[in-house]
Order: C-alpha cells, then sequence, then structure tokens
C-alpha cells in the first residue's frame, strides 16, 4: 500500500527590510512538501526573544538570552523567525560586515525538526544576501549540521583548532558569486 504524500501551501513572507536585490518576496508562496501546515518567516521582534532563547536551550550552540535581545537592535543583523500556527518554530540570526555574512546561530524546536524550517529559513538568508559569501562555524562532530549546511550549497574552507573547548570548528561557506 502506497502512502500518498500531500504538498502544503507554505506562507513564505519576508518582512522589511528588503533584500538588497529589490526583490518583492513578501507575499510569495510556494508548495513545499512537508506536514500540513503553514510556515510563516518574518524579522524576529521583542516577543520572539522567550521562544529563541527556549530552542536555543535544546540545540548545541551556547547563545544566552541577551545576545538574541541585543541582535534586535542592530542595524546589520539578520534575525529572522520561522512561526508554524503563530508559535517560534525555528531562528536564524547572521550578520552582514560589508560585502559578507556570518551566520551566527540557526536552530528549530525539536518538534519541527526535519519539516522544512531550517531549509525556509537558509533559503530567506539568501535571497537577503544575495551573491554574498556568507562564512560559519560548526563542531567538527556535529555532522548533522554539517551534512544539511552541504545540502544548503555550503563547502567547508577551513578548520580552527579546539575552538569549541577541545573540539576543532569546521569552517563553511556559502558563495554563489
Amino acid at each position: 500500500m502506497r502512502s500518498e504524500t500531500r504538498s502544503p501551501k507554505i506562507i513564505d513572507k519576508f518582512q522589511s527590510p528588503a533584500p538588497p536585490d529589490g526583490s518583492n518576496i513578501t507575499d510569495g508562496e510556494k508548495a513545499v512538501a512537508v506536514r500540513e501546515f503553514d510556515i510563516n518567516v518574518r524579522r524576529a521582534v521583542a516577543d520572539d526573544i522567550d521562544s529563541v532563547a527556549e530552542i536555543e536551550s535544546g540545540s548545541l550552540s551556547l547563545w544566552k538570552r541577551d545576545f538574541f535581545a541585543q541582535e534586535l537592535s542592530i542595524e546589520h543583523s539578520i534575525f529572522l523567525v520561522a512561526e508554524i500556527d503563530g508559535a517560534v518554530a525555528g531562528y536564524m540570526v547572521a550578520r552582514r560586515a560589508f560585502d559578507e555574512v556570518e551566520l551566527f546561530s540557526i536552530a528549530v524546536s525539536r518538534d519541527h525538526r526535519r519539516e522544512g524550517v531550517g531549509t525556509l529559513l537558509i533559503e530567506h538568508l539568501r535571497k537577503y544576501i544575495g551573491g554574498a559569501p556568507c562564512f560559519l562555524e560548526v563542531r567538527d562532530g556535529n555532522e548533522t549540521a554539517r551534512s544539511f549546511y552541504r545540502r544548503m550549497g555550503f563547502r567547508d574552507s577551513g578548520r580552527r583548532k579546539r575552538y569549541y573547548d577541545e573540539e576543532d570548528a569546521v569552517l563553511m561557506v556559502l558563495d554563489e558569486s
């Protein structure tokens, strides 16, 4: 017996500021084969900080609540959240510096992993940064994250010895220029 896969409508909203290429992605819609629900991607606001900090506490990263609160006021910060049924299901924080971007953190709640939330956040990051290179660091032993980043188009670009106490960091870059 074959199982039927339904392709629900994902509401793909990106709030201001507009991407530097001038494209209009604020009202875009697309179909993605995931569980049936709407995902809304938007800029983070102060009311999201507690939810983001809770998601972060369940990930391998060590960012604190204050870091996220500060990001809201940094001009070049790209702080996005993905909502499902009005609740924050994932987030992404990156920062533009001159002609490149650094991805500081991306995480999805345990309840919504492998449902396309992280992919949608990276797609929005790509639209926002245009062709600018995007760099990140990931624990050498975090093969799940490294595999995800490779699927998103990142490639290994270097290594930092013992960056995470005794564990190396793998440097990765998304460079579409």
